[in-house]
This record gives C-alpha cells, structure tokens and sequence, in this order.
C-alpha cells in the first residue's frame, strides 16, 4: 500500500482531470479496460472512489505499449448531453455595448471543446456584505455556458490549459447594477469582446444568461451582435427574490465546494428542483452534476438532472426542443446503469409525455408500460401516482373517455394522500373540479399555498372560487398577484373574465384592451380570451378563440377538457344553451 498522500486521487473528478476524460468514461474504462480504481468499502460499488497517479501511468503506459501510439487514450463514445439554452425576452434599463471584430477559430476549430475560465468579479463600490453578488453572477454566467453545446467553462485563475478567459466588474447602487465583462484570448492583454449591462438586481438572472450568449456565438459562430436580456420592469418583490438567490447560491457553492459526498449533492439537487422556480432548477442542475461527477454511475443523479432539463419546457422557461433531446439521451444512459427506482419511472413519462404533446409522436404504447410498471412495482411513490394520473388525464382530453378522467381522479387522489404538498396536486383540484367536489378541491389548494414557492396553487385557489361563484374572493386572489410579467398578465385575464361574468361589460373591456397593449403577442390563455367575449356577449370573437384553442397542435390535444370547464363556466352559458358547444364538438369530429 502506497504511503504518499500526493499519489492519492481522491474522487471521479480528480481521477478525470487527471486523465483528461470525463468521469463516465473513466467509470467505462474501469468496467472494460481494467482502469486501476480503488473503493473505501469493496463491498459496495456506491462507495467513494480513489485511485493512484502512479497506477493509472502504468495502465496508460501498458495502452500505449499494446496500441503503439503515443498520447493515446481508449477512446469510448459520449453521449452529447450539454445543451444549447436559449434567452427569453424581456425589457432592460439600458443596454451599452461596444465590440471589438476579431476573428476567432477556423471551421476546424470550431468543431473542437472551447475551454473558458471565468475570473472571480470585481467589486467596486460594494461592501463586504455584498460579496455574495460578485460570487453569484459568476457563477451564474458559469452555468450558463456549462450548458451550451461545445464549451468548458471552469472558474479560477488565468491557466494556460484554456483559450478564453473573462473578466468582469460590477457596481451595485441598491437595487441597481452595472455590470461590465470582457472576454480576452489567453496570453492576450487586449480584449476582443467587451460589453456593459445595467439593469436591476431582479433582471440579473437575465442579464447572466444574455451574456452568457453573447459570449458563446463570438466564440463558437462568429457572430458579434449583442444580443440584449430585455427583462420585464420588476416589482420590488422580484429584486428581493433574486438577492435571496444570490445569497442561497453563494452559501451552496461553499458547501459543495468541499463536498464529496454525490448522495448529499443529489439530496440537494432534489431539493432545488422540487422547487420549481427557474432559479432553483438552475442551482439544481449544478447539484447533479457536481453528483454525477463523483459517481458517473449514480443513476439517480442523470434522472434528476434530465427532471431539471424536462422542466424548462414543463413550466413553459424555454420551449427549445434540446432540453427534451438531452433529457432523452440521460435518460438512455440510466438505461446502462439500473432503472429499478421509481423516480425513472415518473421522469421517463414526463419526457415521453412532453415528446408526444409537443412533437407529435406517439408513445401510447410505451407510455401505457411506464405507468402500468411503474405502480406496480413502487405502489407508494407520490410522484409516480401522479404521474400515472397525468397520464390519464391527457388520455381523457385526447378521447372523451370517461374512464380515463375517474383512473386519474383515483391516482391523483392517492398522490394527495400520500403527499398534500406535492406542486402537481393543483391538478388533483382541477380534477376535482369537473366532479363538483368544490370544498375538497379548497383544501388541497389551501394547503398547497403555505409550502408554493410558484404561484401554481395561488391561480388553482382563484379558479376554484371562480367557479363555485366566489367571484368577490377570486377576484381578491387574482388581484393580489404580482410576481412575473406572465402571471400578472393571466392575472388581468382572469380579473376580466369574472367581471364579465359579473355583467360589467366596461370593466371586461377595459382590463382586456389593456392586457392587449402591454403585450399584444403575450400568450394568455385562449380559454380565458374565449370566456370574456362570449361573457360581454361577442360570440363571433368568443367562438375564434375557443376554435382556435381546441384545433391548436398540442392544447387541441386534449380538448376534452375544455369542453368541461366550458361547461363550468357561466360565461359560455348562453353559448351552450344555444347549442354553440355541440356544433363546435360535431365539426371537430367529437360528437
């Protein structure tokens, strides 16, 4: 046994690092190749790694030998699981921009690993109470290029290793910024790209994925316009979210800075994803990463992370079609590792759900095995129960079945029952909605806005008023509505839609024409659209809306379920007792 503590490499990423390969590969090269690795435990394949630089020179060098080429590493094929993230459109402060054209990388060279160290940020004008900011966008624009397909980003000092380092200063004045980056080549003192931001704390998260884009097409495309973060003007509310975060972030980058323990990061990661907030799926993906890097073989991490990758389209962040690309390809490699979790299960139909109503494929039979497997084999798990159930739910809006409606009442019921805080249960409200079980469908949604970090529970609360005819408390709720510029905006459609059913065709008018101009190519809701014209009486716009809805490629999927919440809905009242919804299910081919 060797006594030199230098010889030692301590977990999967030093193993890696040091053999210039990612972990799973190096976890490849140990199961075929006979990579010399070491556990702490023998009896258990989940125990942390080490490994000596001594052993791992004489195998490379028995490679070497037996292959007769120099340099050369068994080369075993990686799934591309890096994604290409795209920046969402939002208004900004002010934009200041100033570019130096350089040419960057040949063709060649743009098909190869661009390597990028990020520089701790400057601080100017801020307190050391403030540190965490400086800390926060950098890891921020980290992460963000982490994602992006053919990068390496890697925090630190200047190292000759990389071809691209950046630089940054900041300036805070309350809940002001003024963020400036440069992106320099290594061994260069003259910048080729420079760019300043100003904005509010609450825009930040914007700011960082905009320049992280910036950033990635100078680099990999050659395309030097600026694109700007345009965030929405911020509520106050929104700058202390985004602080919290910030702080939240620079406290988890010490704890797992020093930690290698990949079940505790995956703990965490679960954590930050069951929040469903964009922020936290974001600290959440870095969690299992950080995870699968300690253990390329922890299954549960690649499922967590395609859960986080799955959710950019599932919360409707980002609807690039990598996400679901990527996700899949995870989810694939659980398939070489061990699927006998229920997590995979649950996530497995989430991808292949979000596959079919987005992209038009069909998994019926593929999905109908997952969740008829799935319970079978793990009957207590809350999120698989619900998933089972959203399952057939979307079946019942696709066909009408009744069947298929009272299957997902029943698996929903028993997700509730053996969770009440779980985020999906809103749609267990929803559901309970079509039986007419208004109260029981009050306290699951009251129970659900204690633990809410999204305002999903808050909008399931004011429609389940709605539509027992509490219109004063759902207006209350739907009025108290201020977080991102979508949900006020839905916020708006719901405040119009119950003064039209309230018969105030003034106010219905006027909250719509005003939600039409601040944002006349927002997506709200053609449900909500439809129920305001027809209840200020303007079926022809009405009937338009709800057409359109019920023919769209992926909500006229299930639009089974609009057919019952038109039937909820006092508004379509006269639309229905006129027979509009039997002519519209007949040329739809529903009746």
């Amino acid at each position: 046994m060797k006594d030199n503590d230098k010889d030692i490499l301590h977990t999967w990423k030093e193993i890696s690092q040091y053999l210039k390969h990612d972990a799973r590969t190096c976890s490849k090269w140990e199961k075929e190749l006979d990579l010399p690795i070491h556990r702490y435990d023998d009896r258990s394949s989940k125990s942390n790694v080490f490994a000596y630089r001594s052993e791992l020179d004489e195998w490379l060098e028995r490679r070497i030998s037996r292959n007769g080429k120099q340099d050369e590493r068994p080369q075993i094929k990686k799934r591309p699981w890096l994604l290409i993230s795209t920046i969402a459109a939002f208004s900004i402060i002010a934009t200041i921009a100033t570019i130096k054209l350089t040419p960057l990388l040949t063709t060649k060279a743009q098909s190869k690993l661009v390597s990028i160290a990020i520089l701790p940020i400057e601080a100017l004008n801020l307190d050391e109470y403030d540190e965490y900011i400086t800390e926060g966008v950098a890891n921020g624009i980290l992460n963000s290029l982490t994602v992006m397909e053919g990068i390496r980003a890697n925090p630190g000092q200047e190292s000759s290793e990389v071809d691209y380092i950046i630089k940054g200063k900041i300036d805070k004045n309350e809940d002001l910024i003024h963020l400036s980056l440069s992106l320099f080549r290594q061994g260069k003192n003259e910048a080729i790209w420079q760019n300043d931001y100003e904005g509010k704390l609450s825009n930040l998260f914007y700011i960082q994925k905009a320049a992280s884009r910036n950033i990635y097409n100078l680099i990999r495309t050659n395309n030097s316009k600026n694109i700007p973060p345009t965030p929405e003007q911020s509520a106050a509310n929104e700058s202390k979210a985004m602080d919290a975060f910030l702080k939240g972030n620079y406290i988890l980058s010490r704890a797992s800075g020093n930690n290698k323990d990949p079940w505790k990061l995956y703990f965490q990661g679960k954590h930050y994803k069951d929040s469903y907030t964009e922020e936290g799926n974001q600290i959440a993906i870095e969690l299992f990463r950080n995870a699968i890097e300690l253990d390329p073989n922890l299954a549960q991490a690649y499922v967590g992370l395609a859960s986080c990758y799955a959710n950019y389209l599932n919360m409707n962040w980002d609807n690039s079609d990598q996400w679901l690309q990527d996700a899949d390809s995870l989810l694939m490699t659980v398939q070489d590792i061990s699927t006998d979790f229920p997590e995979y299960y649950s996530v497995r139909i989430k991808v292949l759900s979000l596959k079919q109503y987005t992209r038009g494929e069909d998994w019926e039979d593929e999905l109908a095995f997952l969740a008829k497997e799935g319970v079978r084999k793990f009957p207590g798990h809350p999120t698989l129960n619900a998933g089972v159930g959203h399952w057939y739910y979307g079946q019942f809006g696709s066909t009408g079945i009744q069947e298929y409606l009272d299957l997902a009442l029943d698996y929903y019921e028993k997700a509730h029952w053996l969770n009440p805080n779980l985020i999906w249960n809103v749609t267990y409200a929803e559901i309970l909605l079509y039986y007419k079980e208004f109260y029981k469908a009050l306290d699951v949604c009251n129970t659900l806005v204690e633990t809410d970090s999204t305002e999903m529970a808050k909008f399931r609360l004011g429609e389940v008023y709605y539509y027992m005819g509490e219109l004063d408390k759902s207006e209350a709720i739907f009025s108290q509505v201020d977080s991102s510029p979508e949900d006020k905006a839905a916020a708006m459609s719901d405040l119009a839609r119950i003064a039209a059913r309230r018969g105030d065709t003034k106010r219905a008018k006027d909250i719509l024409m005003q939600l039409l101009t601040i944002s006349p190519k927002r997506t709200v809701s053609d449900f909500n659209i439809s129920s305001i014209y027809f209840g200020i009486g303007n079926h022809e716009e009405g009937f338009k809306h709800i057409f359109q809805l019920c023919t769209d490629p992926i909500w006229g999927q299930i639009r089974h379920t609009n057919y019952l919440q038109m039937e909820m809905d006092k508004n379509f009242e006269k639309f229905i007792k006129d027979g509009g919804l039997d002519r519209l299910k007949a040329q739809l081919g529903d009746d």
